[in-house]
């Protein structure tokens, strides 16, 4: 989503770029324009007192009617030229329009899209801590438990100990048999 954003903002970049070209080549034909527009301005008006001073209100001549055709010509050459800037002006500025809405919808979006995910995040993290308390709490009770089998197992152990070394000491033994008899020997038991 970043990556589609810095592009986005890359290709505004490039456009806007673009316009400050145009606008900048289209300023400096226009300064060309004007400027020669005076040249033939001054050169008009300096024929036209040249015929003036002539005299006799005499027809103009063929040069003086070139050069207004001339002029003529460039000044529609000019508006033409101005015509066309304008209208690639226009379209440059309705494309960085464009481009600036989708950028803003863009922004919008991952906006949404962070805060979304900034809220499933800190929903986890609660999911995690809660499940963290829960695991402690069980491995508590799991350690408390073990020790109270293992404390009741060596309890059993030494009942079971008691139980078989007092059962060897009340348990009497027999006497000593003498040889040969199936009767105790009384000398040998006392």
């Amino acid at each position: 989503m970043s990556t589609l954003l810095s592009q986005v903002q890359e290709k505004l970049q490039n456009t806007e770029s673009s316009m400050r070209f145009m606008q900048a080549e289209h300023a400096q034909t226009l300064r060309g324009l004007h400027d020669e527009i005076h040249k033939l301005q001054t050169k008009c008006s300096e024929l036209t007192f040249e015929l003036h001073m002539l005299g006799d209100g005499a027809a103009p001549s063929t040069s003086t009617c070139n050069h207004a055709a001339e002029i003529n010509k460039l000044k529609a050459e000019y508006n033409s030229t101005v015509r066309e800037l304008h209208s690639e002006n226009s379209r440059l500025e309705s494309l960085g329009d464009e481009r600036l809405s989708k950028i803003k919808l863009l922004q919008f979006q991952l906006k949404s899209t962070k805060a979304d995910l900034t809220e499933s995040l800190q929903k986890k993290d609660v999911l995690i801590k809660s499940l963290r308390s829960d695991l402690e709490s069980k491995s508590d009770q799991l350690a408390y438990l073990m020790s109270k089998i293992h404390n009741a197992k060596l309890i059993q152990m030494k009942v079971n100990n008691n139980t078989d070394e007092s059962g060897r000491r009340f348990t009497p033994t027999p006497p000593p048999l003498r040889r040969g008899s199936l009767v105790p020997d009384p000398a040998i038991t006392q």
